[in-house]
């Protein structure tokens, strides 16, 4: 049986809220009224007016009946809301569980089917590029004069050779430093430097500390480069990725990364071929049939 089948689908529950309000509304007027009646009640008595007097009993009566009543009614009503609520939250709950249940299916179908092609384009890229090496390595081996030999398309895509210091750009410059250190002033400190009031004919400019720095007009040079590199080599796609099964135990989805590490391009080209053709480890194929001997007859 499922669990909202034994909740009872009522009115909702900011329904009832409002019922519960509206009626505590009224049992809150009833009980001032009430309060009134109360404390106004010794005088009436005192006034020897039967007929005052029964009226305002009658009234405080009926503010009396007016709170029962209230309370009465909202007894069932908070009930009522209890059950509402607990219906709502379910619902809640279901309509959160169901959405999760749905996604993780999506997601599942999306991930074997994804995974598979993955796989197959790991393949493609681990193919093209050895045939492609493959090529290369035969002209290279039969080179024609005056040609030099093609470098690794590996090498030259993922590779970084060996950089020298490159020099971008220089240039000479005036500008205010400290005196005596060597270098330029900041440049939003340039147009701040003047004549130094303790030194005259020295210049300075004031720090944010209210202390005068002494300064003097200087050549400068600046220099733009790009620092010399050492060259780096990756090891071979071939040799350093394994792609995840995408069941564990089932070979069919399994990329071996050692068994990529051959500079032979011709090998590797074999065991793609080999890879695509790999059969899947189903269910039947683990089944045994064994046949003992339980006693002689």
């Amino acid at each position: 049986m499922k669990i909202l089948d034994t909740l009872k689908k009522g009115r909702s529950s900011d329904k009832v809220r409002s019922d519960i309000g509206a009626l505590t509304a009224q049992r809150a007027e009833a009980e001032k009224k009430l309060a009134e009646l109360e404390s106004a009640r010794r005088s009436v008595l005192l006034q020897d007016d039967d007929t005052k007097a029964e009226a305002h009993d009658a009234d405080m009566a009926r503010q009396r009946r007016a709170i029962e009543r209230a309370n009465l009614k909202l007894i069932p009503l908070e009930e009522e809301l209890t059950a509402s609520a607990a219906f709502e939250d379910q619902e809640r709950r279901l309509a959160k569980y169901t959405a999760a249940a749905k996604l993780a299916d999506e997601t599942a179908i999306f991930l074997s089917k994804e995974h598979r092609k993955i796989r197959e384009r790991i393949l493609d890229l681990i193919e093209t590029l050895a045939k492609a090496e493959l090529v290369v390595a035969e002209a290279n081996a039969d080179l024609p004069d005056g040609k030099a030999a093609i470098l690794s398309i590996e090498e030259s895509v993922r590779g970084r050779p060996n950089l020298s210091e490159e020099v971008l750009s220089e240039e000479d410059f005036e500008a205010w430093g400290v005196r005596g250190s060597g270098r330029p002033l900041p440049e939003k400190f340039q147009d701040q430097v003047s004549s130094d009031p303790y030194n005259p004919g020295k210049f300075a400019y004031t720090d944010e500390y209210g202390v005068s720095v002494p300064c003097e007009r200087r050549r400068f040079s600046r220099r733009k480069f790009r620092p010399a590199l050492f060259g780096r080599y990756p090891a071979p796609l071939f040799g350093s990725y394994r792609w995840p099964d995408l069941v564990e135990g089932d070979v069919r989805n399994q990329v071996y990364a050692g068994a990529w590490a051959s500079p032979d391009h011709a090998q590797v080209l074999a065991r793609v071929k080999f890879e695509r053709e790999r059969p899947s480890m189903s269910d039947t194929e683990l089944v045994r049939d064994v046949v003992e001997e339980i006693r002689q007859l």
